[in-house]
């Protein structure tokens, strides 16, 4: 009868033995994977996040709008498209990731021609954006923001 007592209470110690050790390697492992992150997070960084405003009108006539320092559209008809164009280039001593964001409810209407892009230093890109209007839609201004994000590669 004893005999059984001792393997049983050296199973238990096993089961507490691996039990310890699978702990020390899961919080091993969540450390490790929050240090990777939090160094992706700093190799990764914002160096610049520019703000644009950005405006589209749907009407029943076409409008013209000029503004050197945010994305104004104009006023477009029902099917209709309008062209923007902006300049990016790579000032920076090293290559860069370029990210564009778009918010607001003009989000929906417009398109831009690449994104997620890498942009060599002294490089320069142009960079379109389209706002397209539906059949149908429902007249009036839609606005917005589009964010363009440079990024240490």
């Amino acid at each position: 009868m004893k005999s059984k007592k001792i393997k049983f209470s050296l199973k238990k110690e096993r089961r507490s033995f691996y039990l310890f050790i699978f702990l020390i390697c899961f919080i091993l492992f969540l450390s490790l994977f929050l240090l990777i992150n939090l160094f992706n997070y700093y190799n990764n960084n914002i160096i610049e996040k520019k703000e644009i405003y950005t405006e589209v009108e749907i009407g029943d006539k076409v409008g013209v709008a000029i503004n050197g320092s945010a994305l104004i559209f104009g006023r477009i008809k029902p099917n209709g498209i309008s062209t923007k164009e902006i300049n990016l280039v790579n000032n920076y001593d090293n290559d860069v990731l370029v990210e564009i964001v778009k918010e607001g409810n003009i989000s929906d209407f417009i398109s831009v021609s690449e994104n997620n892009f890498v942009l060599k230093k002294m490089e320069s890109k142009n960079v379109s954006f389209i706002a397209i209007s539906d059949k149908d839609p429902e007249y009036g201004k839609y606005s917005g923001y589009v964010y363009v994000i440079i990024r240490r590669l």
